[in-house]
Formats: structure tokens, C-alpha cells, sequence
């Protein structure tokens, strides 16, 4: 009998061959290589059109940063003109610049500027077709300014229910409180003139209802509500 020791394993286990786990991973590295060869023209394709996407998405972000660059710089230059009393030369290029950049976000503010020179030069009814789009996004801040000078063009064409409606439109938006505040203030002054003070009384109560009891503005609108509430 021989002496001579045995040869063990750790935990007493003989060593093994490759697992099935990598015979399969052999096998489909196999299989891939052969099918890549087989579908060169195929693959090499894919490959083409994926980089072409990517670049596509750089260039095209490129250029929308470009054009927002571009868009604010003017709009920047136009207020600028404004400031300077120069309404008609501002008019002219925010016309143009809404030719140019109408579908961008920065329209809204440009729809509003454009808006605001033609309520000062007495011409309603193109203010109002210059800021219907943008009041529309009563969700955006530029929208409910917009919003509120629409209602004033609107008024300027003694189109009274009109502008009642929008200031209540704007009151039920997520605009901030103190525009909510005013939106009624306005619609309620709107019903006092055309003749419907319990209307305007009901507005004043809703009014009163979102202030405070210190709010320095409480007083104003419990006398307007006192007004209507005795003339009626």
C-alpha cells in the first residue's frame, strides 16, 4: 500500500472544471461574433445612426441655446427702447420679434410689452389682439400680467362683462394673493357701474374673506362694501 499523501481540496471538494454560467457566456460570445460577422453592413449601420442621433441632439440643443441667447438679448435691447419713450421704434421691433421668435416662451413678454404700447397709445383693439395668446396661461406669471391689461383694453372698448369675466377668471387662477385681491377689486367695481351692487357686495365679502384681520387693506374694501351694501 502506498504512503503517500492524498491531495485535498479547501472543504474537502475536488477541483472543478468552468461552470455552466460561463460555458453559456463562451457560447454567446461565439454566436455574437458570428453573427456581427455574418450582419457587418447591418451593424455598422446601427452604429452610424446612433452617433448621428447623438450629434443630432448636441447640434439641436446647440442651437436652441443660441436662439434663447439671441431672443433675450433683443428683448433686453427693446425694453430698453422703451424706457427711453421711443414707443414707436419698440412697437416696430417687437412686431418683428414676434416674425422671428413667436413660438419661443420669451413671446409672452414681448405680447406683453407690445400690449402695454398700445393701451398707451389708445389702441384697444389691437392691445387685445396682441395679448389674447399670452393671457391664456393664467399658470405663468407673464400670463396673468398679460391677463390684467387685457381686461384694461378691454374696458377701454366698454366691453364691461368682458372684463368682469377675465378679472374673475384671473381671481379663480393660482395667481398670487395680492393679484387675486385686486382681479376681484376690479370686477367688483365693474358690477357697482353697471348697476349691481348686491353682485359687487357678494365680490366684497369673498375679498374680505381672503384678508387678514391687520391687513392695512381690510378697511378700504369694508367701506366699499358698506357703500354698495346701503345703495342697494
Amino acid at each position: 500500500m502506498s504512503n503517500r499523501p492524498s491531495v485535498k481540496t479547501p472543504g474537502g471538494r475536488r477541483p472543478s472544471g468552468p461552470s455552466a454560467d460561463e460555458d453559456a457566456f463562451v457560447a454567446g460570445a461565439i454566436e455574437f461574433s458570428s453573427w456581427a460577422e455574418n450582419n457587418r453592413t447591418t451593424l455598422i449601420a446601427a452604429v452610424v445612426l446612433v452617433v448621428l442621433l447623438v450629434l443630432g441632439g448636441l447640434y439641436w440643443r446647440s442651437a436652441r441655446a443660441a436662439e434663447t441667447a439671441a431672443a433675450v438679448g433683443e428683448l433686453e435691447g427693446i425694453a430698453q427702447v422703451m424706457e427711453f419713450g421711443d414707443a414707436t421704434t419698440a412697437r416696430g421691433n417687437l412686431e418683428r420679434f414676434l416674425g422671428r421668435y413667436g413660438n419661443t416662451r420669451y413671446a409672452l413678454e414681448a405680447r406683453l410689452l407690445l400690449g402695454q404700447i398700445h393701451v398707451e397709445q389708445g389702441n384697444p383693439a389691437l392691445a387685445e389682439e396682441a395679448l389674447r395668446p399670452a393671457a391664456r396661461s393664467l399658470d405663468d406669471p407673464v400670463g396673468v400680467q398679460s391677463a390684467f391689461l387685457l381686461a384694461v383694453a378691454l374696458e377701454n372698448q366698454e366691453r364691461w362683462a368682458d372684463a368682469e369675466a377675465l378679472y374673475l377668471d384671473i381671481s379663480r387662477s393660482d395667481a398670487l394673493d395680492f393679484q387675486v385681491r385686486d382681479a376681484l377689486g376690479h370686477a367688483a367695481r365693474l358690477r357697482v357701474e353697471q348697476g349691481n351692487p348686491q353682485g359687487a357686495a357678494a365680490l366684497y365679502r369673498q375679498l374680505l374673506d381672503r384678508l387678514e384681520n391687520d391687513d392695512p387693506a381690510r378697511g378700504i374694501f369694508e367701506m366699499r362694501l358698506a357703500e354698495v351694501t346701503a345703495g342697494g
